[in-house]
């Protein structure tokens, strides 16, 4: 897709609208500036209970008017059931990665721009559907982590259980040395406190000369807490901007001015890379390395091969002719 938008000249907007927010705008502002530190790791989650899950659908004949064979693209022609249409497509790996292609694409987008990153160099994912009792595929249960050159990146998934008071589900969590920051459609800029490191080793009575000597320092906040964005439900981006109305204008002002969109077709390529390498590594069973400059996997032949799906006729001969892969 990038390949083809580069070479006709065309401006290609993609879904990850969430950027657009003044929130994540101003996070990004944040952390350019160094105010949080080093940020040494970052965590996000979804979660949401939807046990038992949406039910099974019988096989039948697609709806009138519903193209169901060109719905299905280069995808492995299957008997059609409701649930491998819209909206419910997302938990089969035909056609999608679960929730970690669909909230978990959003999220990572975010973190992507504000951190200002290009990919991962490794990635690693457990999980599997443990609880749902519907004809879903995708894991209804999912823990990944991503190492960057300089940071880590983490996720968790639950299907099955809302946690509703883990802060994790509050949003993306930005973790520096000197501050942790908030984002979930605004953001929250909460200090750490800067401390004499001997002060938090505990104290027991009997120790020898030589041991550690505790000082008077009080502890003092490193930062000034701060906020800024627009209120915004954490997990769908709901809230006082319409941030998809923003990405529509954007892609109509792009195409007056043949400016490279602000969610533009590479940058959901990033995101999508990091998602699937996450399911890629759920599905082998180890640790996926990764190098982000070539976009190739590192020492795995197995992995590399599943980097490239086949597709059935006649789209395979059309997209082998397009472009090189």
């Amino acid at each position: 897709m990038i390949q083809a938008a580069r070479k006709y000249g065309r401006i290609v907007v993609v879904g990850t609208q969430r950027r657009h927010s003044k929130g994540v705008l101003e996070a990004k502002k944040v952390v350019d500036s160094g105010t949080l530190g080093k940020i040494h790791s970052i965590r996000f989650a979804s979660y949401r209970n939807i046990y038992p899950g949406f039910g099974k659908t019988p096989v039948s004949e697609p709806p009138a008017g519903f193209d169901y064979d060109m719905w299905l693209g280069p995808a492995e022609k299957k008997p059609y059931t409701a649930h491998r249409g819209i909206y419910h497509f997302r938990w089969f790996w035909d056609y999608s990665g679960g929730q970690m292609t669909n909230l978990g694409a959003h999220l990572i987008d975010q973190i992507l721009y504000v951190m200002s990153a290009k990919g991962p160099t490794a990635v690693s994912s457990t999980g599997g559907r443990y609880a749902l009792e519907d004809d879903g595929e995708t894991p209804d249960l999912q823990d990944a982590m991503w190492i960057f050159p300089d940071f880590t990146m983490n996720c968790a998934i639950r299907e099955a259980n809302a946690m509703r008071t883990d802060a994790a589900a509050r949003g993306l969590l930005f973790l520096g040395t000197k501050g942790t920051m908030v984002l979930a459609g605004n953001y929250e800029v909460i200090p750490e406190n800067k401390i004499d490191p001997v002060n938090d080793i505990p104290r027991f009575s009997g120790h020898p000369i030589g041991g550690p000597v505790y000082s008077d320092t009080k502890p003092t906040p490193w930062i000034t807490a701060s906020k800024g964005g627009t209120e915004a439900d954490p997990r769908y981006g709901f809230g006082g901007e319409d941030t998809l109305a923003m990405n529509k204008q954007d892609w109509l002002n792009s195409i007056r001015n043949r400016k490279r969109p602000f969610c533009d077709v590479e940058d959901g390529h990033r995101v999508s890379v990091a998602c699937l390498l996450a399911n890629l590594s759920l599905k082998l069973g180890r640790t996926v390395r990764w190098d982000p400059e070539k976009e190739q996997v590192i020492g795995d032949r197995e992995a590399s091969a599943m980097c490239v799906k086949e597709y059935r006729s006649p789209w395979d001969r059309e997209l082998r002719s397009a472009v090189k892969i």
